[in-house]
């Protein structure tokens, strides 16, 4: 091999080495950018994790701030605060009755003939004539066709579905202390009875014949069908037993009872949810990171609207001495509301903080050359 092919065959290796050499220079300078970036990474995530308490705090009046009530919100605030005081004002807790009789006839309608006989009898708990044995001995049972709404048990809404299948099925009533009760023959008051008997007698009827505790079941819920929406109503529960000259008061001079206050709630519940959904249509994605930190907002306007109209209302029967429009339902919603709004709330803001304060740990994929 003469010179001059030696000396090319030295400079193709001196170009391959210097090629070598340029793209391990490139190779190491591409490592080193991707060492900074992780170490840039590194460095953001430490400042973050060292910033936290502040990062947080930040996070939070975030939320407050996408959460406070604007123009709009504060509209739809008044107007459902005037539309629930102007339902508690205007269906004051005496409307809509019905006569005892023309509960009875309501029922009748729903029942098919072939059971009225059996089912839309009347029940012994209703009795309040005594038997002339007892008038001659002068017992006295303190009950009346205006009084015995809240001193007989069967009328009771929650232990009535104990003590008024029990007394249907004994023939007798239990009056409010529980430990008295009375046996009813020809539907009049015949003589005192020890409640523990009532129920041996009732256990016994069941015994003889199965059907004869489910009669005795639909014909108390037909009952309190027919009570429910008549004048004088059913008591709230327990309330004849805890204090039975309350129960008096509430039944007869004010109404509250089950039909006002049920009915009170539902229509204050149907009163939030159109203001709900109302609001939900002026959702905007671009303003709100998810319709739920919106609801929080839709919340807050139907919660304060019920506090305001619940408030309003205390203050006005307070004031006025009108016990009749005492809007127990419509308060019983409010504090309802107040409980599982403010829960909702610190859930959705738990979510908006964590999950923003994860993107900020997390920040934006490695990209590696």
């Amino acid at each position: 091999m003469d010179l001059s092919q030696e000396l090319s065959q030295l400079r193709a290796e001196f170009d391959a080495l210097d090629t070598q050499s340029q793209d391990l220079d490139s190779r190491t300078d591409k490592t080193l950018r991707n060492m900074q970036k992780i170490a840039d990474e590194s460095n953001r995530v430490a400042d973050v994790a060292h910033n936290a308490p502040k990062i947080l705090d930040d996070l939070d009046r975030e939320f407050e701030q996408k959460t406070k009530l604007n123009g709009l919100d504060i509209t739809f605030m008044f107007i459902a605060t005037a539309v629930q005081c102007a339902r508690w004002y205007i269906l004051s807790n005496d409307k809509f009755r019905l006569t005892s009789s023309g509960g009875d006839k309501m029922m009748a309608k729903i029942v098919p003939k072939n059971w009225q006989n059996i089912l839309l009898s009347s029940v012994p708990y209703d009795a309040v004539k005594r038997d002339p044995s007892m008038i001659e001995d002068g017992i006295l049972t303190g009950l009346g066709g205006g009084t015995h709404r809240y001193k007989t048990l069967g009328h009771d809404p929650i232990m009535g579905w104990i003590f008024g299948p029990v007394n249907i099925l004994s023939d007798s009533l239990t009056t409010y202390d529980i430990v008295t009760s009375y046996n009813v023959r020809n539907n009049l008051i015949a003589g005192a009875v020890p409640t523990p008997q009532v129920f041996s007698a009732a256990f016994q009827q069941i015994q003889a014949d199965k059907m004869n505790l489910p009669a005795a079941i639909v014909r108390q819920a037909l009952h309190f069908g027919s009570d429910y929406f008549t004048k004088q109503g059913l008591p709230l529960p327990f309330i004849m037993t805890a204090d039975n000259d309350l129960a008096a008061q509430m039944l007869t001079k004010f109404h509250v009872d089950m039909w006002s206050v049920t009915r009170g709630a539902a229509l204050a519940s149907l009163v939030n949810a159109i203001v709900g959904w109302t609001h939900s249509l002026f959702y905007d994605p671009a303003k709100y990171s998810s319709p739920r930190v919106y609801e929080v907002k839709t919340r807050k306007i139907i919660r304060y609207s019920n506090i305001i109209s619940s408030t309003s209302n205390v203050i006005y029967t307070a004031i006025s001495g009108d016990l009749l429009r005492l809007d127990v339902g419509g308060i019983l919603v409010t504090l309802w509301r107040i409980i599982r709004d403010r829960k909702f709330q610190q859930e959705v803001k738990r979510e908006f903080i964590t999950e923003r304060f994860n993107e900020l740990i997390r920040g934006e994929e490695y990209d590696f050359e």
